[in-house]
């Protein structure tokens, strides 16, 4: 409940309102501060459980693919999608349920190009040897004049 009392002295304006607050009105601000709170404390463990996850995921396919194990701990989750790790300077990334290795371009080396995803070995030797990733302004082979 909410009281309200007036100023008991005169003054220049006619009435000044204070609102004075009880214990039911307290406790309904705290009881919307839990909600929050919860909320919040809900969302921090699901984007845990979710980087958990993607770590599992990437470190699985890695063992499948390259044979290595790569410690979950040595894998970097990005924007809660993208997991990152390392296997013998090849970057990999998992995003959703693509695998792909990052390269620079091949021409100037500054622009990082993703791989197609790979799903078995032979997309990933296709990635690791055949493929040539180039930024859009690299032309593909050198000009004859060079």
């Amino acid at each position: 409940m909410i009281a309200t009392v007036m100023n008991p002295i005169p003054s220049a304006a006619a009435t000044d309102v204070v609102l004075i607050e009880d214990a039911p009105s307290r406790r309904a601000a705290a009881g919307a501060a839990d909600w929050r709170a919860a909320a919040i404390a809900e969302y921090e463990q699901s984007r845990e459980a979710g980087a958990a996850t993607r770590r599992a995921a990437l470190v699985e396919r890695l063992r499948e693919l390259t044979g290595r194990v790569v410690p979950p701990e040595r894998v970097i989750v990005q924007e809660g999608r993208r997991a990152l790790a390392w296997v013998d300077g090849v970057q990999f990334r998992l995003e959703g349920t693509e695998l792909t290795i990052a390269r620079g371009c091949v021409h100037c080396g500054l622009g990082e190009m993703t791989s197609p995803p790979m799903r078995t070995r032979a997309e990933l030797g296709y990635a690791l040897i055949g493929w040539e990733p180039r930024c859009t302004q690299c032309p593909a082979e050198d000009p004859p004049e060079w």
